[in-house]
């Protein structure tokens, strides 16, 4: 999948994942030098990031919006549950964050016919941006959840950013430990020579109920790196409801795909 392309500036901030910097002085040294030549190119984005951002488009389509913003691109992070790990570890009020946001978004304007490509609101790539920024100047070679959730930070002046940020985000950390984190499972797609793509997607769109575009952009992810999560769930059981619908599915078309189940924190269940 095409990383978003954005042309907004930032500076070096502290680590993503709001914990201490214990890398050794020369390492931070290189990893500026590294940074460098490395922030003014096009954002690298992780899997996991890329899945969100098509389902905020999906999202900002169902909702007739004109454009994605930065409040519901953030409402759809606040369904993973890394995400929601990621700032529960920061003391963040999440339920009061959802209903904030929910608040935020139904106030918005809608379209009769809202645009079908991809286009984001003036906010959402400054914070896309802010976060590859993070993740280079770490030494990290794409932005994930936890370089995001960094970005709506340091942005308090934005809508989204600024409820994150009211709700506790980052105002006390954890003195040591991590915080538990509740179980996620994943329905995994693996790539294989012979699968045709047009049926994948054809399976995401039946199953999974993606739109054409987003079915497409996930198989190709699959194609691209090996493997590709399509679906979330917080238990287990609803995972295997979809893992066996897609099972069948298969043995119907007779490939060879392959999909499991996989828990998160990295677990395989199937």
């Amino acid at each position: 999948m095409a990383a978003p392309q954005t042309s907004a500036s930032a500076t070096s901030r502290r680590p993503a994942s709001g914990e201490v910097d214990t890398r050794p002085w020369w390492l931070k040294l290189w990893h500026t030098f590294v940074a460098f030549f490395r922030v003014s190119h096009p954002p690298v984005f992780s899997p996991e990031v890329d899945i969100q951002l098509l389902l905020a488009h999906e999202r900002r389509m169902k909702l007739h919006h004109a454009r994605t913003t930065e409040a519901v691109f953030l409402q759809v992070l606040l369904e993973d549950q890394r995400f929601v790990a990621i700032l529960t570890r920061r003391n963040t009020d999440v339920e009061s964050l959802r209903e904030d946001l929910k608040e935020l978004v139904a106030g918005m304007s809608t379209v009769r016919d809202p645009p079908s490509d991809v286009r984001y609101d003036d906010v959402l790539p400054l914070i896309l941006r802010e976060a590859w920024v993070v993740a280079v100047h770490e030494g990290k070679r794409e932005a994930g959840l936890a370089h995001v959730a960094q970005a709506f930070a340091t942005r308090p002046e934005s809508q989204a950013g600024g409820v994150m940020v009211a709700r506790g985000y980052g105002q006390a950390t954890r003195p040591r430990g991590r915080a538990p984190q509740a179980p996620r499972f994943d329905v995994v797609l693996h790539n294989d020579d012979v699968t045709t793509m047009d049926f994948v997607i054809r399976l995401l769109m039946e199953e999974c109920g993606f739109s054409h575009v987003t079915a497409a952009s996930l198989t190709l992810g699959v194609h691209s790196r090996g493997r590709a999560a399509v679906r979330s769930f917080p238990t287990e059981a609803e995972a295997r409801e979809l893992w066996e619908r897609v099972q069948r599915s298969i043995a119907r078309e007779g490939f060879p795909l392959v999909v499991t189940v996989e828990q998160w924190p990295r677990s395989e269940v199937h």
